[in-house]
Parts: structure tokens; sequence; C-alpha cells
């Protein structure tokens, strides 16, 4: 089950993104749109609308699946492979 878990997170953004998540999503080609600009410290200010906020914070929750996904996965595979040797360490 823990593998079968790990696989699952692994592959969140394919999953729900479908062939366009496979290698993960390019967070750099959202649109934002320029708020204010100072040029004396060269310092622009950007925002972003609802839709493109929620799609940045899917693909930083995409990212951390990954890395949770990958650790169950080795851990499963670990607990999957060796689990009946646990009890002669205990």
């Amino acid at each position: 089950m823990v593998v079968l878990i790990g696989a699952i997170l692994s592959y969140r953004s394919v999953i729900r993104l479908g062939v366009h998540g496979v290698g993960g999503v390019n967070p750099g080609a959202v649109m934002a749109k320029v708020l204010s600009t100072d040029c004396s410290t060269g310092m622009i200010r950007v925002g972003f609308d609802k839709a493109t906020s929620a799609m940045m914070a899917e693909i930083e929750y995409d990212k951390r699946a990954g890395y949770v996904g990958a650790f169950l996965a080795i851990c499963g595979t670990l607990i999957w492979g060796y689990g009946d040797l646990l009890g002669l360490f205990l």
C-alpha cells in the first residue's frame, strides 16, 4: 500500500494534467501583470490573477507530492523487500 500511495503521489501532475504533466509543469510559463515600477531601485512589482495564482499553487503541490511520493515509494519498497527480516532485529 505504501508503494502504491507513493507512486500515485509521484505521478500527481501526470494524473492531473495528462500528457502535459510529464516532466513537470513549467512554472515560468505564467503571465503576470506589472503593478508598479521603481526606477531608482530597479524593482518591478507584479501581480497575478486568481486563476494564475491557483495554477502556481497546484504546481507547488505537484512538486511536494513528488518528493513525498518518492520517499514513500523507497520506504515501501524496503519494507516490501525486507519486511520479513524485521522480526529478527526487534
